[in-house]
């Protein structure tokens, strides 16, 4: 499965959106922390998250202290 890189920044931080279009599966990556933010699979002919991430980077920094959600990405 080949997957193209796109590269934004929000709340200063670097996102990572990895995106197959042939199979309609794309993966956000928060660099902080190394979060897989989202995870979005077709359902139906539509999108559909399969992680419950957080809004933004910056709700992710502040969310750690009432609990954890997303993925930690580690070696």
């Amino acid at each position: 499965m080949k997957f193209s890189i796109q590269t934004r920044t929000e709340d200063q931080l670097p996102v990572i959106t990895l995106q197959n279009e042939t199979e309609q599966v794309s993966a956000e990556i928060f660099t902080l922390g190394g979060l897989l933010n989202a995870f979005m699979v077709p359902i139906d002919g539509k999108p559909l998250n399969l992680i419950d991430g957080y809004s933004t980077q910056g709700d992710a920094r502040t969310g750690f202290t009432r609990g954890f959600q997303s993925v930690r990405l580690s070696p």
